[in-house]
């Protein structure tokens, strides 16, 4: 017969630690944190010193050369009635680099539009008057653009008295440039051809390009 169950003893001496387990599974990620604030920016660095001058590129070439005018003579002398405006007749052409002289028409046509120069000249014979006056003028287009008037009460009889006009005006591709003249005498006067033996000083009517 069993008998009756002792009293527990007392806790044994703890036994030597056993070998570290196998790793477990990695745990789940956690949520990514907030971005933070964007930093002030900082201060512009100083600017660095300038590099060197590179060399001077080649000249390109010459633009072209603008060679245009005409100078107009008459070779004969004219009859100017009084009271008349009268176109000058012209006979040929001292020079004319663009092709400007309409010998039909008397006249000078603008064919390289720009700024030119217009001058006229005639030499005048009267007969005999106390009073009048004696007028150049040069017209584009039949509208006047230069004009002189004196009067003839000094003018020599019988010998030529010369009267100059210029202007410079713009002009376009197509104008037409006259010579016309206008005096009050009460008679008719003349205008005189002049030929130096070299030059054709009278009449003459001039056109030259200064500029587009």
């Amino acid at each position: 017969m069993t008998g009756p169950t002792g009293a527990q003893g007392g806790l044994g001496p703890t036994g030597p630690t056993g070998p570290t387990g196998a790793q477990g599974d990695p745990g789940a990620t956690g949520a990514t944190g907030a971005t933070g604030a964007t930093g002030a920016t900082g201060p512009t660095g100083a600017t660095g010193p300038t590099g060197p001058t590179g060399s001077t590129g080649a000249t390109g070439p010459a633009g072209p050369t603008v060679n245009v005018g005409a100078s107009i003579f008459g070779a004969e002398s004219q009859t100017i009635p009084t009271n008349a405006e009268t176109q000058i007749t012209f006979s040929g052409a001292a020079y004319d680099t663009d092709t400007m002289f309409d010998s039909a028409n008397s006249t000078l046509v603008v064919n390289t539009a720009g700024r030119y120069l217009l001058k006229g000249r005639i030499l005048w014979n009267f007969t005999p008057n106390d009073e009048g006056q004696r007028q150049l003028r040069i017209s584009v287009n039949g509208s006047v653009v230069a004009f002189d008037g004196q009067d003839t009460a000094d003018a020599p009889v019988g010998f030529g008295t010369s009267q100059d006009v210029s202007t410079i005006v713009q002009l376009n591709a197509g104008d037409v440039i006259s010579l016309r003249v206008f005096q009050t005498t009460g008679s008719d006067a003349t205008s005189t051809w002049l030929f130096t033996g070299e030059t054709n000083v009278a009449p003459q009517l001039q056109a030259e390009w200064l500029a587009p």
